[in-house]
């Protein structure tokens, strides 16, 4: 037998494989895990708030959606929308620094990486900050900076409190020292919004890191995280490289911050609105009014000394 009547023969006895049909699934309509690699309808997955219905992994958020999970509907007042980033440096690497604002917006539809405004959670009035990582890793350059200023002072001035959604590679590195006097400029427009005693409370989500986390984000009074976010200052090789140590697995994860006391509580997603209405409504500045019952209280006891003394005069 030849060796090509050999290679014949054994294509006969060899079973037949069928070939599968690939399903035509429509684009966007099914979601896959990046962790688990389960597969969900995005529907029901949008419904959960993004977040994984088999193995509860948090995928990235925008600040649309994520203002949507968080602001009563119809309550959204944007504030800042009119400051837009420059290019005061003139900087250029592989790309021009203006060309490149131009592609993530055109990209985004942002004009930059926060979303700042006033609203209402669970009928509650909040200062509401919400960085987005789509628009340059969520670098914080003065726009970011200046944005979130005057929502605090907004915020101090109309005695609301104020929250950040914390999502950041740090400072934005085309505005070299620009971006980084946005730290000192939000840390000190925080300073006095709590010496005013009204409450800050950052959520740390992935990632967390650089300018951001050494400011602003663990400046709160209380420190909120989802699980699993990366949350550091340095990247872990340089931190390796500089202690020449070998660091743990978790290291830099928000429940190793929570348990070595950086963050205050880890909350899923879908709990977020639920815990941040409750922490607000429990820290409500009590001062206003207590100083409106001061007030009229002094006034109840003014007329009662005015008729007291008018009794005195008609009855001697």
């Amino acid at each position: 037998m030849s060796l090509i009547d050999w290679f014949a023969n054994r294509r006969k006895t060899e079973p037949a494989i069928q070939k599968q049909q690939e399903r035509e699934i429509a684009d966007g309509l099914w979601s896959k895990c990046q962790v688990c690699g389960a597969v969900a309808y995005t529907k029901d997955l949008k419904a959960n708030q993004l977040v994984c219905l088999e193995c509860g992994h948090h995928s990235r958020v925008d600040s649309d959606e994520r203002i949507n999970q968080l602001i009563d509907p119809q309550t959204w007042q944007p504030l800042g929308e009119e400051i837009r980033p420059t290019d005061p440096l003139e900087f250029n690497d592989r790309k021009a620094y203006r060309e490149r604002i131009k592609d993530y917006q055109a990209k985004t539809g942002l004009t930059d990486a926060v979303k700042t405004g006033i609203g209402l959670i669970d009928g509650l009035p909040l200062a509401l900050g919400v960085m987005d990582f789509r628009f340059m890793g969520g670098s914080m350059g003065s726009v970011v900076g200046e944005r979130l200023c005057r929502l605090i002072e907004r915020a101090t001035e109309e005695r609301f409190p104020v929250v950040i959604i914390c999502a950041s590679g740090g400072a934005r590195m085309q505005e070299g020292m620009l971006s980084l006097m946005q730290m000192a400029k939000i840390s000190g427009a925080l300073q006095r919004h709590q010496s005013s005693k009204l409450l800050y409370i950052p959520v740390l989500t992935h990632p967390t890191t650089g300018g951001v986390t050494a400011s602003f984000a663990m400046l709160g009074d209380l420190i909120l995280a989802e699980p699993k976010a990366t949350i550091g200052f340095a990247g872990r090789r340089v931190i390796e490289q500089t202690l020449r140590e070998k660091l743990p697995e978790d290291f830099q994860t928000s429940e190793y911050l929570l348990q070595h006391g950086f963050v205050d509580q880890i909350v899923p997603r879908t709990q977020l609105k639920k815990t941040l209405a409750q922490l607000i409504s429990l820290h409500q500045p009590f001062y206003p009014l207590k100083s409106h019952l001061v007030e009229n209280s002094a006034d109840i006891n003014k007329e009662h000394q005015i008729v007291e003394e008018q009794n005195q005069e008609s009855y001697p």
